[in-house]
C-alpha cells in the first residue's frame, strides 16, 4: 500500500499577496546582514532582529522627512504621504488616504 506524503501549506501562502510581497520584501533586505545573523546561535532569530533594524531604518527616514517638511495644510500632507507610499507601493492610494486622515487626527 502506498501511503501519500500530506503536503503542508507554507504559512506564507494564507497571506494576501500584497502582504505577502510585503514580507519577501523584507526578508530580502536583510540579506545585506547575512554576514552577521548566520554566526548566531539562532540564525532565524538574528535575521528577525535584522529585519527590524531594516524597519527602523525606514521609519526614522520617513519621519525625518516629514519632521523637516514645512506642514501647513491637509495638501502638503498628502503630498508627503503620497510621496513615501509610491515608494513602497505604487498602486495603493486608500492607504494613502488612510494615512493622511490619521496623521491630521494626530
Amino acid at each position: 500500500m502506498l501511503f501519500k506524503k500530506k503536503q503542508t501549506r507554507n504559512w506564507m501562502d494564507y497571506l494576501n499577496d500584497e502582504d505577502r510581497l510585503i514580507l519577501l520584501d523584507l526578508i530580502s533586505s536583510t540579506r545585506k546582514y547575512r554576514h552577521a545573523y548566520s554566526k548566531a546561535s539562532n540564525s532565524r532569530i538574528a535575521q528577525l532582529w535584522t529585519a527590524l533594524i531594516e524597519l527602523k531604518k525606514e521609519m526614522n527616514e520617513h519621519f525625518k522627512h516629514i519632521r523637516s517638511a514645512r506642514i501647513k495644510t491637509k495638501s502638503d500632507m498628502e503630498t508627503i504621504a503620497k510621496e513615501t507610499i509610491r515608494r513602497a507601493d505604487r498602486t495603493n492610494e486608500d492607504s494613502t488616504n488612510k494615512l493622511v486622515e490619521s496623521l491630521m487626527r494626530f
